[in-house]
């Protein structure tokens, strides 16, 4: 079984006792075992991470022997032992390595330094300077100003070339996981995205649609099969919380307006429009993260552009079923067998976050061959309604919590609601007929905010035949619409 081609494969190179397997170790937390013993490369030793939240994808870590006057390696041999590993892992497969990085001791003040062999390692970059990273090691055992004046040396005169052709160095001074990953990060999301950002629009957009939980502020745990039995990589896995910390470091460098902007053309081409509301499974899910974050975004984007923008994302919402993730509660407490209330189309169920009662509003479930066409309806409805529900806020608009999949065999989606003491109005009314009813028959709002921004509507939100009475709920001296359908506006296709 041959290694995935959209792996993001990073070679680390240097000198012996440069350090590079400890940083690999400090990647892979092996570091951190205190009867880890630390021995010479010899061979080709390479560690395969799981990208996080990309099932299809790798982050590839290539240790290579030291090379150098001093050892049993040239630079020639390191490249050759590299291009055969290559070939090896990835059989008929064009692969090209994402990032080299060389290491180099601030201590080393030898002029045969294996430096001057890594102009023939960089054709494993196939000669683009932009993805090698010269990084400096062992800044414990000199002076800060001993250290600068060798890193000085380095920049103005030892690296000048490779740095002016596009080459970047950094310093490992503290041996921690978070330097080591704040190092190589970089490296990865230049691999993504390309170097020109600003004229990389096609490849931002594919790479949006690729399930990088990353970039949508979703945390997931990556379940991969095992290991191929004939590789030659080691597997190692995130913990959750270090694939939460990578997903944090690598969003951090997301060029996010690149990413306004291409929501922008987005919007403004039929094209686009329809392909995206084609989107399926992880790609639409993906989407769907990315427009929903755009709309929490604080930009200049104008009103219709935001309003095509909700257009879209609930389009898409609505026919790949699929909501943004960012909007998934944890620890919800319900049961989902005694409702509290029903319609024609949802039930009502009281549930529980930590000690405060919420509304738990799900689909009814109907049981049937004949009925299954009117179940994906209503799922198809309820979708779209959460995340229009979602960039609503109103005083009279019922605020939305959040998403709660209930854990049973066949998961229902459930939107979140506060739980009104008082219920609903037409049973408050009956049981409370000395109370005063001019407040209760207040016109529908004709103002919504998305986001953190009040966006007037251009035409004053209808009443509906769902916001009656029993969709209207009692709230101290308010009524709160517990149904809002406010229409998008109409887009061309």
């Amino acid at each position: 079984m041959q290694s995935p081609p959209g792996d993001i494969i990073i070679v680390f190179v240097g000198g012996a006792g440069s350090g590079k397997s400890y940083f690999i170790d400090l990647l892979t937390r092996d570091s951190d075992q205190p009867d880890r013993v630390q021995g010479a490369t010899n061979h080709i030793n390479a560690t395969r991470i799981p990208f996080p939240g990309d099932r299809e994808r790798n982050i590839v870590l290539v240790d290579t022997p030291g090379y150098g006057f001093d050892t049993n390696y040239s630079a020639a041999k390191i490249l050759g032992m590299v291009r055969t590993w290559l070939r090896t892992e990835y059989q008929h497969s064009e692969v090209a390595i994402s990032g080299l990085v060389y290491f180099h001791p601030v201590t080393d003040t030898s002029e045969l330094s294996p430096y001057q062999g890594l102009e023939a390692l960089i054709r494993l970059c196939n000669g683009d300077a932009d993805r090698v990273l010269l990084v400096t090691t062992m800044w414990t055992k000199v002076t800060i100003g001993d250290g600068r004046a060798r890193e000085e040396y380095f920049v103005k005169v030892l690296w000048k070339d490779l740095i002016a052709k596009g080459a970047s160095m950094e310093r490992l001074e503290n041996t921690t996981w978070d330097d080591a990953w704040d190092i190589i990060v970089p490296l990865i999301v230049r691999r993504l995205l390309g170097s020109n950002l600003n004229r990389s629009a096609s490849k931002l957009l594919t790479f949006l649609t690729r399930p990088l939980s990353t970039l949508l502020n979703v945390t997931r745990k990556s379940t991969r099969s095992p290991e191929p039995v004939n590789s030659s990589l080691e597997y190692k896995k995130l913990s959750i919380t270090d694939g939460a910390a990578l997903e944090s470091k690598l969003e951090k460098l997301i060029p996010w307006k690149q990413c306004l902007t291409l929501a922008r053309r987005i919007v403004q081409d039929p094209v686009k429009r329809t392909w995206l509301t084609n989107l399926r499974d992880r790609e639409a899910q993906s989407m769907v993260d990315f427009l929903f974050k755009v709309l929490d975004d604080e930009s200049d984007l104008e009103y219709s552009q935001r309003n095509a923008v909700l257009h879209i994302l609930s389009r898409l919402a609505k026919s790949a079923q699929v909501y943004p993730e960012c909007l998934r509660l944890n620890g919800v407490n319900c049961n989902l067998v005694t409702p509290v209330a029903q319609g024609g189309h949802a039930i009502i169920y009281k549930g529980k976050i930590g000690t405060k009662f919420v509304c738990i509003k799900t689909i009814i479930m109907y049981q049937g061959q004949r009925k299954k066409a009117k179940v994906a309806k209503s799922m198809r409805i309820q979708v779209k309604e959460l995340v229009l529900w979602a960039r609503l806020s109103h005083q009279n608009i019922l605020p939305f919590c959040g998403v709660y999949c209930s854990a049973e065999s066949t998961p229902r989606t459930c939107i979140v609601l506060p739980w009104m003491e008082n219920g609903r109005l037409d049973v408050y009314i009956r049981e409370h007929p000395n109370d005063p009813r001019l407040h209760f028959v207040r016109s529908p709002p004709s103002t919504v905010e998305m986001g953190s921004r009040l966006l007037a509507i251009s035409h004053p939100t209808p009443i509906t035949d769902d916001q009656k009475s029993d969709h209207t709920l009692r709230r101290s001296a308010r009524a709160t619409a517990s149904d809002p359908r406010p229409p998008p506006p109409p887009l061309s296709n």
